[in-house]
């Protein structure tokens, strides 16, 4: 394989999110192979020979922003739903993404990593998939991700007992046809040792795929929906791999009272019991958290994925965010997937995730800035994904993710603050250049790795496909709603 030609992003300034004041000092940044090979004060003379030169004389240079929760199945699902919550969505979820296809498992992961890319995004934790699944069904995702130049963790959503969080409450009558279905239906699980073995399987073929760019990990789909002896079982691979555990936590009431119920005890607390928290696991949501349950996850290093948008869009909650935050509890974002939010952008998170923590009537010492929560979306992201020390920051040795914003935009004009006009005013609209692990995958503004057209044109199609071929899903989506509280 032929070298790649070194990368020089030449006369730019550095966010430097630990910096007391901002500097307008400008510098050449050196990337060769996948990492940052120096910095210097920016030169006038340069020769750029056998260089590959980037002119960001109007930009500044951001550490790759992290998206640690998302769902790439929901793209072909945006604008899906209004008025409906978590276990309305929930259902009508599995007719949007049930029974595809390879080329529409690829074709959907691309989807989702253009609109990755294009919000600044160079790392993602996708959540996949929806429904149980075989080893052929992850391949795509990660060919995909490959093909985008995109670092990824693709976390294997796992579980072996039944959605008890969606279920109709045990008092309702429910019509034979629809209990059939949520009986033997889309959710049905699969036996523990079996998925523990798909998992292994997966983990053996595709940990460190793509040079590096592909990690695997185990993701219960929620530790509620799994027995003791799975949980135990994908710790057990987590240890032997090395790899991270990803899961959604406590992302509605009806979840805490369902496990004091089954458990006798707080999730958080049964996940400790089980070994299931540390600075590996990554929990997102984590909505209706209480004291004791934040002390376990501060104490643990736990990391927390916030997702306003989504929390708020099909009316979760408000996580309690800053109280994490101030107790020690490391934050992330996630986006959740396009289908409650409607759209990839963690930028937006950033913004809605640092002023809705400002009407919980917090002091002011204790509201999150803007500073702060970038930080979180940067440096928690690459703890979340288990690179914390290794991206985060532009600095010699790191690897060479980040995005360049052009400073002469409408939102960053007149310039008084960079981070402030970033998190509130820009929102990623003036991102131009993306870099992925030394690798330019956007260059003004347009990828260089995948043929954008062609993916829109052939998700419009399968769209359609997928809403032809799960009528009957559909059907009973619309109906099992009347007997959902």
């Amino acid at each position: 394989m032929t070298q790649a030609a070194p990368l020089l992003i030449r006369n730019t300034r550095i966010l430097d999110l630990h910096a007391k004041q901002p500097s307008d000092q400008r510098f050449d940044v050196w990337v060769v192979g996948n990492q940052i090979e120096r910095i210097t004060a920016a030169q006038a003379q340069l020769g750029t020979d056998g260089v590959d030169c980037i002119d960001a004389s109007k930009h500044c240079l951001i550490p790759g922003l992290v998206n640690a929760h998302t769902h790439s199945p929901a793209s072909y699902a945006k604008g899906t739903v209004d008025i409906d919550n978590h276990p309305r969505f929930m259902w009508r979820n599995q007719a949007e993404t049930i029974g595809r296809s390879a080329q529409e498992i690829y074709n959907c992961t691309l989807l989702t990593g253009i609109e990755l890319i294009k919000s600044g995004v160079t790392a993602v934790i996708d959540h996949y998939p929806e429904q149980p699944f075989t080893f052929d069904d992850v391949g795509p995702v990660v060919q995909a991700y490959c093909d985008l130049g995109l670092r990824a963790c693709i976390a294997l959503r796992v579980y072996d007992e039944p959605y008890y969080d969606i279920l109709p409450a045990a008092d309702r009558t429910v019509p034979a046809h629809i209990d059939d279905v949520i009986r033997s239906g889309p959710l049905t699980p699969r036996s523990a040792s079996e998925q523990l073995a798909l998992c292994e399987a997966l983990i053996q073929a595709y940990d460190g795929a793509g040079a590096g760019l592909i990690k695997i990990m185990v993701a219960p789909s929620a530790p509620l929906r799994c027995s003791d002896g799975f949980l135990s079982g994908l710790v057990g691979l987590s240890e032997r791999y090395g790899i991270g555990i990803h899961t959604h936590l406590l992302e509605t009431p009806v979840a805490v009272q369902i496990s004091h119920e089954r458990f006798g005890k707080s999730l958080v607390q049964r996940m400790q019991d089980l070994g299931m928290l540390g600075s590996h696991v990554s929990c997102a949501h984590a909505i209706y958290v209480d004291d004791d349950d934040i002390k376990r996850l501060s104490q643990t290093g736990t990391v927390v994925v916030h997702n306003p948008v989504s929390n708020l869009r099909i009316g979760d909650g408000v996580a309690p965010v800053a109280r994490m935050h101030h107790a020690g509890v490391p934050i992330a974002f996630g986006t959740d997937g396009a289908s409650t939010n409607d759209n990839l952008s963690i930028l937006e998170e950033i913004k809605l995730g640092t002023i809705l923590q400002r009407v919980q009537h917090l002091p002011l010492d204790q509201w999150l800035s803007a500073q702060e929560a970038l930080t979180m979306a940067i440096e928690g992201g690459a703890k979340a994904i288990g690179r914390e020390g290794e991206l985060g920051r532009i600095t010699r040795g790191q690897l060479a993710d980040f995005f360049l914003v052009n400073l002469n935009s409408i939102y960053f004009t007149p310039l008084n603050d960079i981070v402030k006009q970033l998190v509130y005013a820009d929102l990623g609209r003036s991102i131009e250049h993306v870099i992925v692990n030394g690798q330019v995958v956007m260059r003004a503004g347009e990828l260089t790795t995948v043929n954008t057209a062609s993916v829109l044109g052939t998700s419009r199609e399968q769209r359609a496909q997928t809403m032809a071929r799960n009528q009957s899903l559909y059907a009973f989506a619309n109906e099992v709603e009347n007997y959902l509280d």
